[in-house]
C-alpha cells in the first residue's frame, strides 16, 4: 500500500460519507419519480346530443418521462455505488497497512490519529505522553516510509 492513501484516509472517509447521501437522496428522487402525476385542463363535448363543450380536468402518469427519469437515476445510483466500494476498498487497504505495522506503540499512533482523527494532544493523552512527541513519531515514520518508497 502507497502511504498516500493513509494521509488521505479522513479524505476518504468523508467522501464516503457524501456518497452514502448521495445515494440516499438518489433512491428518494427514484421513489419521487415513480409517482410523478401530470395534469392538464382539456376541452371536450359529451358524447350525446346537445354536445355541450365543458373544461375536464385530466391526469395521469407520463411513462415515457418517468422511464427515462428512472433509467438515469438507475445509473447514477449505480455510479454512486461503485465509488462507494472503491472507497471502501482503499479504507480496507489503510487498515490491512495498519495491521502491518510491526510497531505496537507507532500502530496506536496512527490508529488514533488516522483513523479516530484525535487533535495530537488527545493522541499524546491516550498514549500517557507528550501530543508533540507521537506527532514527531507519526512524522518520522511517515518521511521514512516515503524515503523507502
Amino acid at each position: 500500500m502507497d502511504i498516500t492513501v493513509l494521509k488521505q484516509y479522513t479524505s476518504l472517509c468523508e467522501e464516503r460519507r457524501d456518497i452514502e447521501k448521495r445515494i440516499s437522496k438518489t433512491m428518494m428522487q427514484l421513489e419521487e419519480a415513480k409517482s410523478t402525476i401530470v395534469e392538464d385542463i382539456v376541452k371536450g363535448s359529451s358524447k350525446h346530443f346537445p354536445y355541450v363543450s365543458s373544461n375536464m380536468h385530466v391526469a395521469g402518469v407520463d411513462e415515457g418521462l418517468v422511464k427515462r427519469k428512472l433509467k438515469a437515476l438507475n445509473r447514477l445510483k449505480g455510479l454512486h455505488e461503485e465509488k462507494k466500494i472503491e472507497i471502501m476498498e482503499k479504507e480496507a487497504d489503510v487498515e490491512e497497512f495498519l495491521k502491518s505495522v510491526d510497531d505496537s506503540w507507532l500502530r496506536q499512533i496512527i490508529r488514533y490519529k488516522v483513523i479516530d482523527r484525535l487533535t495530537w494532544t488527545a493522541v499524546g493523552m491516550r498514549m500517557k505522553t507528550n501530543g508533540d512527541a507521537c506527532r514527531k513519531q507519526f512524522e518520522r515514520y511517515i518521511n521514512m516510509s516515503e524515503m523507502s518508497n
